[in-house]
C-alpha cells in the first residue's frame, strides 16, 4: 500500500513518514520485552544453576 502511494502521490506519503516511523518504533518497543521475557523464563525453567551455566557457555562457544 506504501509503494503504490509513493508511486501515485509521493508528496502525500513523505507527508505520513512519521506515522511509518512511530511504527517500527512501537514494534520494536513490543518486541524486545517479549524476547526478554522468553529468555529469563527459559533459563528459570532450567532449575539448576548448573544448566544456566552450561547453556551459558554453549551460546558463548557457538556465537564466536
Amino acid at each position: 500500500m506504501a509503494i503504490l502511494l509513493g508511486a501515485v502521490w509521493p508528496d502525500t506519503a513523505v507527508k505520513l513518514k512519521p506515522l511509518g516511523d512511530g511504527f517500527i518504533k512501537l514494534l520494536s518497543m513490543t518486541i524486545t520485552p517479549i524476547v526478554f521475557c522468553t529468555i529469563v523464563s527459559g533459563i528459570s525453567g532450567l532449575g539448576n544453576a548448573r544448566g544456566v551455566a552450561r547453556i551459558g557457555v554453549k551460546s558463548l562457544v557457538f556465537s564466536t
